[in-house]
């Protein structure tokens, strides 16, 4: 499972070019100041989804899922290793989004709180519970379709919701929906809702890739 890890840690070293760099740092410049309030929730999520659909297309560039399939090593590994990754990453940018932000590096003009990490926890744990078993049980021309519609829906939706409770939890009562009774429901309650999704998703995917075959 490490050399599943590694694998995938080293396609995101690879795919990151010096083009690729030269464009963030041309859109920040451009963007940043008009966004950057909401950066701090959204860069995480935003750099985890393309960084872990991009280890999909080094596979289907490099043929590595049929070279995985066809070696005697359990499925699960391969499953369990790609959702590990993927928390991986999405900690190590909520990381460096926290340093740039407490350094106020480019345009960002606030620091990170804790409201801007359960949002970007909770929208990660949705958007890759969807996701990940797409990309399992679908060959890659069909979920890079899939995937980015998905996620926009759904993330747009989730986000709506975080953002209600949210206004809800600082008082802002008259703008939020009167049932959401921030008791029972708030980020710690969700988070943990959205965490037995995420391991669900899992085990869904193990089905999905078990009955999967070498094309």
């Amino acid at each position: 499972m490490f050399n599943l890890i590694k694998k995938d840690f080293i396609n995101t070293l690879r795919i990151i070019s010096v083009k690729s760099v030269l464009i963030i740092i041309f859109l920040s410049f451009i963007l940043l100041p008009m966004i950057n309030y909401y950066i701090p929730r959204f860069l995480p999520i935003v750099t985890t989804y393309f960084i872990v659909v991009n280890t999909f297309y080094c596979d289907y560039e490099n043929k590595s899922d049929r070279f995985i399939l066809s070696m005697p090593l359990k499925r699960e590994d391969v499953i369990y290793s790609k959702y590990i990754f993927s928390i991986s990453i999405l900690l190590i940018t909520i990381i460096i989004t926290s340093i740039i932000a407490s350094e106020k590096l480019f345009f960002l003009s606030r620091f990170i709180v804790m409201e801007d990490i359960y949002i970007s926890i909770n929208l990660f744990l949705i958007i890759m519970s969807i996701i990940l078993p797409i990309s399992f049980k679908y060959p890659y021309r069909t979920s890079k379709i899939l995937n980015p519609i998905i996620s926009i829906l759904v993330g747009l939706f989730t986000f709506k919701f975080l953002s209600l409770i949210s206004m809800k939890l600082n008082g802002l009562e008259e703008v939020a929906f009167k049932w959401i009774d921030t008791k029972y429901i708030n980020f710690t309650t969700i988070t943990i809702f959205f965490i037995v999704v995420f391991i669900f998703s899992m085990y869904v995917s193990v089905k999905f890739y078990k009955k999967k075959d070498i094309v």
